[in-house]
């Protein structure tokens, strides 16, 4: 918010403007916003996600945020053929989710260099970095956390900032979820609702 106050040569002041407001934007464009679950126009929700005997509709949220990214990088896949290669790498399954290090060391086989860093801190450490990143171009992979939902966390790609607005593309749900406020407003019972960290994953100088 602002106002504008004005003098002359002779020193005259004027009062105070109308008070104006703004928006600071920051967007990256060209993310495809892919659903892991069944939605009428993908056949990958019913694969079987990656290292595991689950379907891609029940633990992939990840892969399929880390789909969108790299397809924005110009890497030709999809949930289903990214989840296909990473099936036939070795170590492509960590824990609950896919191995990001393994996913982006199988990228760059296939010609898109790409790195990988995972970012730690408060919610204003993290909220920084996302706009830098949003800034210079870059999609990112926020992990979301809350103690009321089983397992505690879910994945979403942030493709938009406007101030303290970011605006998300949500694997994960079958309503129209458009922002991290509107995710968060999904989740009851007064627990934490925070960002547990940013996974970033930059492009880098193709091979």
């Amino acid at each position: 918010y602002f106002t504008i106050r004005t003098a002359d040569e002779a020193g005259n002041i004027s009062g105070l403007s109308n008070c104006v407001s703004t928006k600071t934007c920051v967007e990256v464009t060209g993310v495809p916003n892919w659903k892991q679950f069944d939605d009428g126009t993908n056949s990958w929700w019913d694969d079987i996600y990656d290292h595991t005997t689950k379907k891609i509709s029940a633990l992939g949220c990840f892969l399929t945020a880390a789909s969108q990214v790299v397809k924005k990088y110009g890497f030709n896949t999809d949930p289903g053929r990214l989840n296909a290669m990473l099936k036939k790498t070795p170590r492509g399954f960590q824990g609950k989710n896919l191995d990001p290090e393994v996913m982006v060391t199988t990228i760059t086989a296939q010609g898109i260099a790409l790195t990988y860093k995972h970012v730690y801190g408060t919610n204003a450490k993290l909220m920084s970095s996302l706009g830098d990143s949003l800034r210079s171009g870059d999609p990112i992979i926020l992990e979301l956390y809350s103690a009321s939902r089983v397992g505690g966390s879910h994945f979403v790609v942030a493709i938009k900032k406007c101030n303290d607005t970011v605006y998300i593309n949500d694997p994960g749900h079958n309503i129209s979820v458009t922002t991290l406020s509107q995710y968060f407003d999904l989740i009851t019972n007064g627990n934490p609702k925070t960002i547990r960290s940013i996974r970033k994953i930059v492009k880098k100088t193709p091979l």
